[in-house]
Parts: C-alpha cells; sequence; structure tokens
C-alpha cells in the first residue's frame, strides 16, 4: 500500500536536528505562502538519500518554518537496475528537461559529457540541474535524488580509471544492424547499466569508437531521426520497463 499523499520537501542532512527540521527560506515561503499551510499541517520530509519522515509544522513566521519529526515513513523503492545516464551536454532548455524526465524515471546518477559537437558547455549551470533534480523527486514521490556530477569531457571520462569496464549501451544513429532489444540480450543480466546519448548532432565517430572500447554496445532506435532530448527519455523508460519498475503492479 502507498502512503498517504502528502506535501514532500527535500532537505539536506544538516536541515534535521533533534528531531526537528528547520525549512530554507524558499521552503517556508511555499509552505506559508503557496500552500496556505498552518501549525499542526503535516508534511513529508526526505533527506534525498533514502530517509522519508513525516513531520508536522510546529512554528511559523519571519520568514521561517520549523517542523517536529513525528515517524518514518515507507519511502517509494527505488528501481532494481541502477542506471547511470551519460548525456551528451545539449542546449540548456533540453539538459533542464532530460534531469526532471530522468529523475521521474528512476536514473541514480547523470553525468554531462562534452563531446565534439556540444553546443553548450554547462558553465554555472550545476546548482539549477540539482534544484530541478529534487523538485523532481518531491513531485515525483522518490526518496533518492539522482546524483549529478559536474561537466566533463568525453575523452576525460572515458579515459579515467572509472571508465574502464563500463557495460552499457550507447545510442548512435548510423548503427544500422542492431537495436535496443539485441543490444539488451547481447549485455546478458546487469543491474549497473550505462546509458550514452550524444547532444544535438549526436556523436561523433571517434567517441563511438572510444566508447565501445570500454565497453559500451551500439544501439539504434529505429529510423525516425529523434531529437536528443526524445531519444532520451524513450530509451530510459524501455530500460526501466525491460530491467527496472516500469509496467510494475502500483507504478503509475
Amino acid at each position: 500500500m502507498r502512503p498517504k499523499t502528502l506535501h514532500r520537501f527535500c532537505v539536506a542532512r544538516a536541515q534535521i536536528s533533534e528531531g526537528r527540521v528547520r525549512f530554507s527560506r524558499e521552503q517556508a515561503h511555499q509552505i506559508v505562502r503557496v500552500l496556505k499551510m498552518r501549525r499542526g499541517h503535516t508534511l513529508a520530509v526526505f533527506d534525498g538519500a533514502g530517509a522519508e519522515y513525516e513531520a508536522e509544522l510546529i512554528t511559523l513566521g519571519g520568514g521561517e518554518a520549523t517542523a517536529m519529526l513525528t515517524g518514518t515513513r515507507a519511502a517509494v523503492p527505488e528501481p532494481a537496475l541502477r542506471l547511470i545516464l551519460l548525456q551528451g551536454l545539449p542546449r540548456a532548455e533540453k539538459m533542464e528537461l532530460i534531469i526532471q524526465k530522468a529523475t521521474e524515471l528512476g536514473v541514480h546518477r547523470i553525468v554531462p559529457l562534452l563531446t565534439a559537437r556540444s553546443v553548450s558547455r554547462g558553465s554555472g549551470r550545476l546548482p539549477r540541474w540539482r534544484t530541478i533534480a529534487r523538485e523532481a523527486a518531491e513531485q515525483c514521490g522518490r526518496a533518492v535524488v539522482p546524483v549529478i556530477d559536474d561537466p566533463v569531457s568525453f575523452a576525460a571520462f572515458f579515459a579515467a580509471d572509472g571508465g574502464a569496464g563500463l557495460r552499457g549501451i550507447a545510442l548512435w544513429e548510423h548503427e544500422g544492424g542492431r537495436g535496443l532489444r539485441e543490444a539488451l540480450r547481447r549485455l546478458g543480466h546487469v543491474e549497473h547499466l550505462n546509458l550514452l546519448v550524444g547532444p544535438e548532432g549526436g556523436l561523433a565517430p571517434d567517441e563511438v569508437e572510444m566508447a565501445g572500447h570500454r565497453g559500451l554496445v551500439t544501439a539504434s532506435l529505429g529510423q525516425r531521426t529523434l531529437r536528443t532530448e526524445t531519444a532520451t527519455l524513450v530509451a530510459l523508460g524501455i530500460l526501466q520497463y525491460e530491467l527496472g519498475d516500469l509496467g510494475l503492479p502500483g507504478a503509475s
């Protein structure tokens, strides 16, 4: 059974002390001015790492709000599949959409990659991206906010020690012989999977080759040319349906 519906707020662990939570000024504004909540009202708070609590508002005023924790809540389980999105950095508005929807789709980590064909460099966007992910988690019921890395160059990511032995799929529009279903069969059983998607203009051939050397299998989504944000979200949905939690009882 799902927990009862409450307004949810993501708070840092530092905001919780001695059984109380102190909301940020932005959260206090939303609680008082937007939601019109009053002392005694119940809401939910979660720490972005999986812990969720029920809380009762006890003080409001002066641009501040605090609540007393009254118990733990059963958090929505994370998908069995731990998905890491390696996203070639697109234009700002497209990246924001991808982060929002990838959070809803249960992605564990997002790595913005500066590729040969990236137009945007993502400079100064990280705080905004993390806010979008936090708000998306509040909305969709997740108690975990995906990790969003600093933008990194494609070559640096795949040359790093952490880039060795990756398992996953690289979407490539020039892959004519293997679709996503065949790529999944080739990978076999996986609990951790990387999905690489290029920016507008796609991945350069040498980037595809580099990803292949690190264990990523190229796959196509079909004959239609999809925008990068469309390709990312379609692929994430398919992967979560095949290997994750989409389509399970209770999923909306």
